[in-house]
C-alpha cells in the first residue's frame, strides 16, 4: 500500500511541474519554416524530359495563378512552344504577352522569341529587322549572350557570312564557359570560310579585330590542298598573332584538314584513246593537261601517256597501276568507264573524263579515306548543260516552254535532261518537235512549233467551204514563254530566221554550248542574234582568252581556231583539279573556278560545273552576267 501511494505522489508533482511549466514564459525553440515550393518545378521536369508542349501549358497555367509574375511566365510559355516546334501556339502567346512600360528586360526577351521564331519559320530578314534596336542599359549577361547569339543566326541564314562573323566577335565577351567559347569560335570560322576570296581581301585591309581572321581563310581558300605550304603559312600566322583564339581552336584542325585533303601523286598516268575516232579529241585534252603541267611551277609529278579504248583499258590501268602511277585521269570513253568499274579495277584515285551512270554509288566500298572517292568524274556532259538552261529559264521567270532537238540520239537525251529538271521546277513543256539536220526545210519543224501549220490549216477549211480565195493572215501561238532550242551552230543559223519570219522574235531563246562553234564568226552568227545559251570561260572570258596559257596553246597548237577548244580546257582543269579533289570532295561548299566553269563536288564523285551565261548580238556572244568586252574574231 505504500508503494502505491508513492507512485500517486510521484504522478502529482508531475503534473503540477507541467502545470507551472505551461504559466510561465516558453523557452521550447520555434519550428523551423518548410521551404517555399518552387512553382515552376513541374514545368521545368516536362522541359527536362522533352515534353515542351506540356511544359508551356503549365507556365500558362502560372500565368493565369500568378498574374504579378503573369509576363515572365508567358515568355517561358513562348518559349517552350519554340522548343517543341508549335510555332503557331508560341506566335499566339507572344501576341497576348505584353510587357508593362519600365519591363525592359521582358522586352527584349520577346524580341529575342520573336526572331527566334521568324528563323525557326525561315525568315531570317524579319529575325534581323526585329532585333535591329539599341540595348537598353544594365541587361544581364545571359540575356546580352542570347541576343547577339540570334543575331549571329539570322546574320549567317541570310548569307551574311561577314556579320555573322562580327557579331559573334562581340558575343565572345559575353560567355563564360571554355565550351561555349570554344563553339562561338568555331562558329565565327564557319562564317568567315563561307566567304568569297574577294572579300576576305578587301576586309583583310581594315583596322578591326576580324582582319586576322581574314588573312587566316585566305590562306585556307587558296593553299588548303598543298599540304606543306599551307602548314608553312599557318606558322608563319602564328607567329604574327600568338595570342588569337584561333591557334588554339580552329588552327591545329586546319593543318591536319590540309595534311588528309592534300592530293600530290608523284606519278600520273593519262590513259586516252590516242588511235581511232576519238584521236583528235585525246590530243586535245592532253595538250591542254600538259599546258597545265608546264605552267605548274617547281617539282611537278612524272606525267606517262598511255593509249586505252574500251577494248584495253583493264589491261592498259593495270599497267599504269605496275609502272609506279599514283593517280589515274582517264578514260574518255563511258563504255570504258563502265569496263573498269565492273571489273572492279579502279584500284588508285581516278579522274574519268566522262560519266557513268549507275544506280548504285560506284565508290561505296573503294574509299581510299572517309568521304574521298577513288573514282571521280570530270566531263563536258550536254546533259548538264541542259540542266542548267532549265534552271536558269526558270530564273529567270518562265513557266511555258516550247522545245526543238534534233532527230538523233544525243538530241534525245538532252531533251529528256531538260525535261526533267523543268518539270522538277514547276514548269511546262507546250510543244516539243525536233528536225533532221539533213533537210533543207526548217520552216516545217518551226510552223508545227508555233501551231502556224493549225493556223493555216482553218484557214484553208474556210476557204474550202466558201468557195472562194480569202487573203488570210496566219497567226502564231500566243501562250509560250520561250524557246529551247538544240541544234550545232549550222542548224541554229536556220532555225533563227525561222522563228522570226513567223513572227516570234519577242519570244526568249534559250539553247546550249552545242549553239556555238567556239569561234567567232560575225556573218554567220548574226543569223541566230538574240540566243541565250550557257558557255564555259576558256570560250567567253576576254581574261581567260588572254592568259598565258591560251596564248601558250593558241601558239604551239591554233587552239583558237580549233573545233576541239573546249577539250583544251578539259584538259586544263583535269590537271589543276587533281590536288584540289580531296578540298571539293570534304568540303560540299568549296569552288573552284576554272577554265571549264565553277567546279564543285557532288556526293558521288562527279564534278558539277557552273557555266557563263552570254547572248548573241551583233553575231558575237557577249556575256551578261557581268561587263565583260566579248572574245575577239580569229
Amino acid at each position: 500500500m505504500l508503494h502505491n501511494m508513492d507512485m500517486r505522489l510521484l504522478l502529482f508533482f508531475i503534473l503540477l511541474i507541467t502545470a507551472l511549466a505551461g504559466c510561465g514564459p516558453s523557452t521550447r525553440p520555434s519550428p523551423v519554416p518548410e521551404p517555399k515550393a518552387d512553382p515552376e518545378s513541374r514545368a521545368r521536369q516536362f522541359q527536362q524530359s522533352g515534353s515542351h508542349i506540356e511544359a508551356a501549358r503549365e507556365y500558362l497555367h502560372l500565368a493565369d495563378v500568378d498574374k504579378q509574375h503573369g509576363t515572365q511566365y508567358r515568355l517561358k510559355a513562348a518559349s517552350a512552344y519554340i522548343e517543341g516546334r508549335d510555332f503557331e501556339e508560341a506566335r499566339k502567346v507572344l501576341d497576348l504577352t505584353k510587357p508593362e512600360q519600365g519591363e525592359a528586360i521582358h522586352v527584349l526577351q520577346k524580341t529575342i522569341l520573336l526572331a527566334r521564331l521568324a528563323l525557326e519559320l525561315g525568315q531570317p530578314e524579319d529575325a534581323l529587322q526585329l532585333t535591329a534596336i539599341s540595348l537598353p542599359p544594365d541587361i544581364p549577361r545571359p540575356l546580352l549572350a542570347t541576343f547577339h547569339e540570334m543575331r549571329a543566326r539570322a546574320w549567317f541564314d541570310n548569307s551574311g557570312f561577314l556579320e555573322a562573323a562580327r557579331e559573334r566577335l562581340v558575343l565572345s565577351a559575353y560567355l563564360d564557359t571554355p565550351e561555349e567559347t570554344q563553339d562561338n569560335y568555331a562558329q565565327i570560322w564557319q562564317s568567315i570560310s563561307r566567304l568569297d576570296l574577294t572579300v576576305l581581301e578587301s576586309t583583310r585591309t581594315s583596322s578591326d579585330t576580324i582582319a586576322s581572321w581574314m588573312e587566316l581563310a585566305i590562306l585556307y581558300k587558296t593553299m588548303l590542298h598543298n599540304s606543306r605550304n599551307f602548314k608553312n603559312a599557318a606558322e608563319a600566322w602564328i607567329q604574327r598573332y600568338p595570342e588569337h583564339p584561333a591557334c588554339t581552336y580552329i588552327v591545329p584542325s586546319l593543318i591536319a584538314e590540309s595534311e588528309q585533303l592534300d592530293l600530290q601523286p608523284g606519278q600520273i598516268a593519262l590513259l586516252l584513246p590516242f588511235h581511232g575516232q576519238y584521236q583528235q579529241a585525246a590530243e586535245a585534252i592532253r595538250d591542254g593537261f600538259l599546258a597545265a603541267w608546264f605552267a605548274s611551277g617547281d617539282n611537278k609529278p612524272v606525267v606517262i601517256f598511255y593509249h586505252a579504248d574500251v577494248t584495253s583499258i583493264n589491261d592498259i590501268y593495270q599497267q599504269a597501276v605496275a609502272d609506279g602511277a599514283q593517280f589515274i585521269v582517264g578514260p574518255l570513253e563511258k563504255e570504258a568507264i563502265a569496263a573498269l568499274v565492273e571489273q572492279g579495277q579502279v584500284s588508285v584515285t581516278t579522274l574519268a573524263l566522262n560519266e557513268y551512270k549507275s544506280d548504285a554509288n560506284i565508290n561505296t566500298d573503294t574509299n581510299p579515306e572517309p568521304g574521298i572517292p577513288r573514282l571521280f568524274q570530270f566531263s563536258l556532259s550536254p546533259e548538264d548543260e541542259a540542266i542548267e538552261v532549265a534552271e536558269r529559264a526558270r530564273f529567270d521567270g518562265h513557266t511555258l516552254a516550247l522545245a526543238v532537238t534534233p532527230e538523233t540520239a544525243l538530241g534525245n537525251r538532252i531533251y529528256e535532261a531538260f525535261q526533267s529538271r523543268w518539270e522538277q521546277l514547276g514548269g511546262k513543256i507546250l510543244e516539243h518537235v525536233t528536225f533532221n539536220s539533213e533537210d533543207q526545210d526548217f520552216a516545217a519543224p518551226v510552223k508545227t512549233l508555233l501551231n502556224i501549220d493549225n493556223s493555216e490549216q482553218r484557214a484553208q477549211q474556210l476557204i474550202t467551204r466558201l468557195g472562194r480565195k480569202l487573203r488570210t493572215e496566219s497567226r502564231r501561238r500566243q501562250d509560250a514563254d520561250f524557246v529551247f532550242i538544240v541544234a550545232a551552230p549550222v542548224a541554229a543559223r536556220q532555225l533563227m530566221p525561222q522563228i522570226r519570219y513567223y513572227r516570234a522574235e519577242n519570244l526568249p531563246v534559250y539553247s546550249t554550248s552545242y549553239v556555238f562553234s567556239g569561234i567567232v564568226d560575225i556573218t554567220k552568227d548574226s543569223d541566230i542574234n538574240g540566243i541565250n545559251f550557257a558557255d564555259i570561260p576558256w570560250i567567253l572570258d576576254l581574261s581567260h582568252e588572254v592568259s598565258l596559257i591560251q596564248q601558250s596553246l593558241n601558239r604551239n597548237w591554233s587552239q583558237e581556231t580549233s573545233g576541239y577548244r573546249r577539250l583544251y580546257a578539259l584538259g586544263i582543269d583535269s590537271f589543276r583539279l587533281i590536288p584540289r579533289l580531296g578540298m571539293l570532295s570534304l568540303q560540299k561548299e568549296s569552288r573552284f573556278e576554272g577554265e571549264t566553269g565553277q567546279l564543285s563536288m557532288l556526293g558521288d564523285g562527279r564534278i558539277q560545273r557552273k557555266l557563263r551565261w552570254a547572248r548573241f548580238i551583233d553575231g558575237r556572244p557577249v556575256l551578261q552576267d557581268e561587263t565583260s568586252t566579248p572574245p575577239v574574231e580569229h
